[in-house]
C-alpha cells in the first residue's frame, strides 16, 4: 500500500479516441500531498476502499485522506512513468544532451509545434505542443500557464499537460489545478475573453514540463481575420521550433510577408503537398541566449520576423468596415440630446467644439481595455451602448467622436495603426488585425487633427508616443473608401520640458530653492496622471521628487496649475531646502555641483552596439539655473563649455557670472527617435558622455 500511495495511478481509457463523452476518475488526496487516481467504491467511518486502474480493491484508512475530487482524464494520463512511455516525441526530448547550453539559461524550450489547419475560408484549427525543461528555480513559474480564449469565436481544449520529473516519474494535470476566469463580467458587451489557468504539480529543477492545446476557430472574416506573425528570436535556449500552415491554394489562400529576411538564424523552409493541402513549414533552432541592449528597438524590426494572414484587398476591408459602422453608429437622437447638453458658443472655431465634445465624453465615460484583437472583431460595439451605459473601449469611443463631429459638419475619418516600433506598411500587411490602435482624422478649421479623442488628463492634440510615425489606414463610411496616412513624428511644441530653478546660497551652505517646471506632451502626461491623487499623495510625489535631487533636501511648499485646464500648459511651483548642498571647505572657499542638470547616460552605457536605440518621445529639454552665490563670492572660472549641433543632436549650454548671480542654462534635443549603431550611435554616446561629465563637474567659489 506504501508504493501505492507514493503514485498517481491514473485510469486506463482503451475507448479514449473513440468516446464522445469524457472520460473522468476520483483522486483521493493524502494528507503528505500525494494522490491516488482510479474509482472510489465506498466510504465508511474508517475506511475508504477505492479501486486502482487495473481494477485491484485497495482499502486505506480515512483519516489519511485529505480530499476526494472528480477529474477528467486526458490523452496519455494513464501513464505514470517515463518508462513505460511510447511517445517518441517526448522519449527524445527527455534524452537529449544538454551539455552544451549557455551555463546563464534558466530554461530550454525542447520543442514548440504550432500547426494550422485550414477547414474553409472561415474556419481554422491550430495545435500547439510544447516541451519545456527547467534549468533554473527562477523558471519554476513556468508550471504555471495561461491561455487566452474568446468562447464566442472559438473551442478550446486542453489536450494534455504534465510533468516529468529528473527520477522519472510523471505527474498530469487534474481539474483541481484548472480554473477559468472570465473578465468584464458588468460590462456584458466586452466580456469575451476567458483566461484558462493551470499549475503543473511537482515542478522542480530538472523537471520538463509538457503540454498541448488545441484551438477550433469559427467566424473568420475580413473584420475577424486570421493573422500569424512571430520574430524569429529567442531569450532562452530553443532547439527545435515548427510551425505547419495547412491549407488549400484555391479555396483558402494564405499569404505572407518576410522582413529582415536575412543573416545566419533564418528558419529552414519547406513546402509540399499532401491530403490535398499545400503545406508551409518552418523549422527554426537557436541554442544561444539573445544577450539584448537596453532601450532596443522592437523585435521585430531587427530580426527575422514572418507574417501569414489570408490576404484581401483594402478596398474589400473598406466595405466591410462601412457596413459594421453604418450598422452601429448611436441613433440620431442619442447624438442630438448629447449635443444639446454641451454649451457651444456661437465663437467657438471647430477645434474648440471638438475639444468641448471630447472633455464631456472624457469626464463621463469609463474606458474598458478591450482592442479589436482581444474581441476577435472590428465591429464596434453599439455606439448607444456609451450613452445608456457610459462605458466604451478606444473603437467604440472613437467612433462615436466620429458620428458627433459628422454632425457639427466637420470631417471625420476612422482609421487604425499600429506601433510605429513595428515598421510595417498597410500596403505590405493587407489584413486590418495587424492595425490594432484606433484613432481619427479630423479635419478641423481646415487642418488636419489626429486624435484618439484625449483623456481626462490630456487634451485632444495628445498622441501616444508609440502612434506616432506609424502608418494608419483611415475610411471613409459615407464612400466607402480607405486611405493610408503616416502620422505625425512628432511636434516639438507639444513635446517641452523646461525648469527654471532659482538657488540661494549662503555662507553655511545651505540652498534656498525654489524651481517652477513646464510641461507639455509626453512629461505633462505622467504628470497630470496625478489628477486623482490625494493631497497627501501630491505631498508624497513632491518630497520623492526633490529627493531625488538631493538625498537631504527638505520639501517646504508646492503648488501646480489646474489639472482640469487640459489645454494650458502644466506648471508645479515647488520651494526646498538643501542643508549643506554646498561644501565648505573654509570660510573663503565653497564647492557644490549643480544637482538639477542630470544626462542618463545608462542610454550609451555600451562601448559599441549590435542594434538600434530607440529613444521614445525624444523631448525638448530646457533649463536654467541661477544661483545666488553670498556676498563677496565668484566663481572658478572654467573652459568646459559643450556645444553639439547636427541633423541628429542639439545641444548648448552656458554659464555666467554678473555680480553675484550666477547663471547656467543649457537645451537638449534629440532630433530622432531612433538611433542606429555605428556612426549615429557614437555621436550619441560622445554627446551624452560629455554632457554628463560636464553636470558632475565642481562649481567652486572663492571669496578673494
Amino acid at each position: 500500500m506504501k508504493n501505492i500511495m507514493k503514485k498517481i495511478l491514473l485510469l486506463t481509457v482503451f475507448s479514449l479516441f473513440i468516446s464522445a463523452m469524457p472520460l473522468t476518475a476520483d483522486i483521493l488526496y493524502f494528507n503528505d500531498g500525494e494522490e491516488l487516481v482510479g474509482t472510489l467504491l465506498s466510504i465508511d467511518k474508517e475506511i475508504i476502499e477505492f479501486d486502482s486502474p487495473n481494477k485491484q480493491s485497495v482499502k486505506i484508512p480515512r483519516n489519511t485522506i485529505a480530499n476526494i475530487k472528480i477529474s477528467k482524464i486526458r490523452l496519455g494520463d494513464e501513464i505514470t512513468n517515463v518508462a513505460d512511455m511510447t511517445d517518441d516525441l517526448a522519449l527524445k526530448c527527455i534524452n537529449l544532451d544538454l551539455a552544451d547550453l549557455d551555463p546563464e539559461a534558466e530554461f530550454v524550450t525542447l520543442y514548440n509545434s504550432y500547426e494550422y489547419d485550414f477547414i474553409s475560408s472561415s474556419e481554422y484549427e491550430v495545435v500547439n505542443r510544447r516541451l519545456i525543461k527547467i534549468i533554473k528555480e527562477s523558471a519554476l513559474t513556468l508550471a504555471n500557464r495561461n491561455f487566452w480564449i474568446n468562447p464566442a469565436y472559438e473551442d478550446f481544449e486542453i489536450l494534455f499537460a504534465r510533468s516529468y520529473t529528473p527520477s522519472g516519474k510523471i505527474y498530469s494535470l487534474t481539474d483541481d489545478a484548472l480554473s477559468r476566469e472570465n473578465l468584464y463580467l458588468t460590462r456584458p458587451e466586452y466580456a469575451k475573453l476567458t483566461k484558462e489557468k493551470i499549475a503543473l504539480k511537482h515542478v522542480a529543477v530538472g523537471s520538463i514540463i509538457d503540454y498541448s492545446t488545441r484551438r477550433r476557430v469559427k467566424d473568420v472574416s475580413e473584420l475577424s481575420p486570421f493573422k500569424f506573425s512571430t520574430v524569429y528570436v529567442n531569450n532562452e535556449p530553443l532547439l527545435r521550433s515548427e510551425t505547419i500552415f495547412k491549407f488549400d491554394p484555391d479555396k483558402t489562400p494564405l499569404a505572407r510577408v518576410k522582413h529582415n529576411w536575412e543573416g545566419s538564424r533564418l528558419p529552414v523552409y519547406s513546402e509540399y503537398f499532401k491530403d490535398g493541402k499545400m503545406h508551409w513549414k518552418y523549422v527554426y533552432s537557436n541554442k544561444d541566449l539573445l544577450v539584448g541592449e537596453v532601450s532596443m528597438s522592437a523585435y521585430s524590426s531587427v530580426f527575422p520576423t514572418l507574417y501569414v494572414f489570408q490576404e484581401k484587398s483594402w478596398d474589400e476591408i473598406a466595405d466591410k468596415v462601412a457596413e459594421a459602422y453604418e450598422k452601429t453608429w448611436p441613433s440620431d437622437d442619442k447624438v442630438e440630446a448629447y449635443l444639446s447638453g454641451i454649451a457651444f458658443d456661437a465663437k467657438d472655431t471647430e477645434y474648440e467644439k471638438i475639444a468641448k465634445i471630447c472633455k464631456r465624453l472624457n469626464e463621463e465615460i469609463t474606458f474598458v481595455s478591450m482592442s479589436p484583437t482581444d474581441l476577435n472583431s472590428y465591429v464596434p460595439v453599439h455606439g448607444d451602448i456609451l450613452f445608456e451605459k457610459k462605458y466604451a473601449n478606444m473603437q467604440s469611443f472613437t467612433a462615436v467622436l466620429c458620428r458627433l463631429a459628422n454632425k457639427l459638419g466637420i470631417e471625420a475619418y476612422l482609421g487604425f495603426t499600429s506601433s510605429r516600433r513595428n515598421k510595417y506598411t498597410c500596403a505590405d500587411l493587407p489584413c486590418i488585425s495587424y492595425f490594432t490602435n484606433p484613432v481619427l482624422k479630423l479635419i478641423v478649421d481646415g487642418s488636419p487633427l489626429y486624435t484618439i479623442g484625449g483623456y481626462t488628463t490630456m487634451g485632444i492634440s495628445f498622441l501616444p508616443q508609440s502612434m506616432r510615425g506609424s502608418e494608419a489606414v483611415f475610411f471613409d463610411i459615407e464612400k466607402k473608401s480607405h486611405f493610408f496616412e503616416t502620422l505625425p513624428e512628432r511636434l516639438f511644441e507639444s513635446d517641452v520640458n523646461r525648469r527654471l530653478v532659482k538657488v540661494k546660497l549662503d555662507e553655511t551652505g545651505k540652498m534656498q530653492v525654489e524651481e517652477a517646471s513646464f510641461m507639455k506632451g509626453e512629461s505633462e502626461y505622467s504628470f497630470r496622471k496625478l489628477k486623482e491623487a490625494t493631497e497627501a499623495e501630491l505631498k508624497n510625489t513632491f518630497e520623492s521628487y526633490v529627493k531625488v535631487i538631493h538625498p537631504n533636501a527638505v520639501l517646504k511648499n508646492y503648488s501646480y496649475t489646474d489639472f482640469a485646464e487640459l489645454y494650458s500648459p502644466m506648471v508645479f511651483v515647488i520651494s526646498y531646502e538643501i542643508p549643506g548642498g554646498a561644501e565648505k571647505i573654509s570660510d573663503k572657499l565653497m564647492k557644490f555641483k549643480n544637482f538639477w542638470v542630470n544626462y542618463s547616460s545608462k542610454f550609451v552605457s555600451l562601448e559599441e552596439r549590435k542594434f538600434p536605440l530607440d529613444m521614445g518621445a525624444g523631448l525638448v529639454n530646457q533649463i536654467t539655473v541661477i544661483f545666488e552665490l553670498p556676498e563677496g563670492f565668484e566663481w572658478v572660472k572654467w573652459d568646459k563649455s559643450y556645444n553639439h549641433v547636427s541633423e541628429n543632436i542639439l545641444f548648448g549650454s552656458n554659464l555666467q557670472q554678473k555680480g553675484n548671480t550666477l547663471v547656467f542654462s543649457a537645451e537638449y534635443i534629440l532630433k530622432k527617435l531612433e538611433y542606429m549603431p555605428g556612426a549615429e550611435y557614437q555621436e550619441l554616446k560622445n554627446c551624452i558622455s560629455k554632457q554628463t561629465a560636464l553636470a558632475n563637474q565642481w562649481l567652486i567659489i572663492e571669496k578673494p
